[in-house]
């Protein structure tokens, strides 16, 4: 099985922009791909995020890769879903 590359953001201040996202203060993990390499270096060297890189088995066949995660404890999204 291939591998990709997963990068996993946590923001030292909750709704801290960079690369075009608001990060939170839980992790949250992207596949590497979903940033051209400009974005990866901005992401590294922002001293208010907190970046680990890590490789993990891309899906096989027709199976999407790995998606973003939802920040845990997220309440504002489950508000505006009416949960």
């Amino acid at each position: 099985m291939p591998l990709q590359t997963l990068i996993t953001v946590t923001a030292k201040r909750d709704g801290f922009r960079r690369a075009g996202r608001a990060w939170s203060t839980a992790p949250t993990t992207v596949p590497a791909d979903a940033f051209d390499t400009d974005q990866l270096a901005a992401l590294h060297r922002e001293p208010m995020l907190v970046v680990e890189e890590r490789q993990a088995e891309a899906p096989e066949g027709d199976a999407e890769p790995v998606k973003a995660e939802a920040p845990e404890g997220n309440t504002k999204s489950a508000k505006k879903a009416g949960k």
